[in-house]
């Protein structure tokens, strides 16, 4: 039991560091490679990898038409327009501020059930944890105020902000289809694949494809991470983390991505870090701490 604890642990030390570096790996990669190209070959590739190594270990498969149109339903909102519109985003905006909104998605979550009927228990940290994360949202606006102007700028924020949305929407849809599914790896594979064709497919008929010819080694190199690292090892980590922890202790890495993606956007790419940026994350990750101490609150009481 230790024994798990300790891996589950380190596969939680993967997904907080791996996933806090995606933003900055995306950033380099949409440099001179189409966004969504680059995101689509990216999740098709991954997909491919992620089924093979379930037919290595001989893991079980649903090929059922029903699942594959849940699977088509959830890749299209976790993969195409959540993860494919952050890449999107990152040709016009700063990695830091794509982590940063992308932050926001527990508190989405929550709004999302109570709109829904789902969240049938509210509380005040629950409360207090959207007030505070509404108001991260202020900052984050008050920080790029002078930016907003530029409609490279302002479409990148929007793009992240409907992305946040978007993958909000698709991981309550993965809760209620695939919650008690024996498939979990299968259904992720899937996810990436349908995510994958649908963005490549949008890549060709709205890009450049012919750029890909001119794509420089650096984004070829953030490609192969992206793929290995932040979809097949982390995602990996994740799903052996969820079995072997607490939830309340695998929602960490929802605190510590931002900040890793910050400080690599700092330090590496010489992005902007100002004093609302920090308020920003500030007020961010405490509303994420106050839901989890309601959604704990919850649990004991049912």
């Amino acid at each position: 039991m230790a024994g798990n604890r300790r891996k589950g642990l380190i596969a939680l030390a993967i997904v907080c560091v791996v996933w806090g570096t995606t933003y900055f790996a995306l950033r380099i990669g949409v440099r001179t490679f189409p966004p969504l190209l680059f995101s689509g070959i990216r999740q098709i590739v991954a997909a491919i990898l992620l089924l093979a190594i379930i037919i290595l270990i001989k893991g079980k498969f649903d090929w059922s038409s029903r699942n594959l149109i849940k699977q088509l339903v959830i890749g299209f909102l976790l993969i195409c327009m959540g993860n494919g519109l952050v890449g999107w985003a990152e040709v016009y905006i700063p990695s830091g501020l794509a982590a940063l909104i992308a932050s926001l998605i527990p508190l989405n979550i929550v709004m999302i059930n109570l709109m829904i009927g789902k969240e049938k228990k509210i509380n005040a940290y629950i409360i207090s944890g959207i007030i505070f994360g509404l108001l991260g949202m202020v900052f984050i606006f008050r920080d790029n105020l002078k930016d907003l102007g530029n409609p490279g700028y302002f479409k990148g924020l929007m793009m992240s902000l409907v992305a946040s949305v978007c993958w909000s929407i698709g991981t309550v849809l993965v809760k209620k289809y695939n919650s008690n599914n024996d498939t979990p790896y299968h259904n992720t594979a899937l996810q990436f694949l349908f995510g994958g064709i649908i963005m490549t497919a949008l890549g060709l008929m709205t890009e450049d494809s012919s750029l890909i010819r001119s794509v420089d080694l650096n984004s070829w190199l953030a490609l192969g991470y992206l793929v290995v690292f932040g979809s097949i090892l982390a995602l990996l980590s994740y799903q052996f983390a969820i079995k072997v922890l607490p939830i309340s202790t695998v929602s960490l890495y929802a605190y510590i991505n931002p900040f890793i993606a910050i400080i690599l956007g700092c330090a590496i790419l010489s992005e902007r870090f100002t004093g609302f940026t920090a308020i920003a994350l500030l007020l961010t990750c405490t509303g994420i701490f106050l839901v989890n101490q309601g959604n704990k609150l919850n649990t004991k009481t049912t």
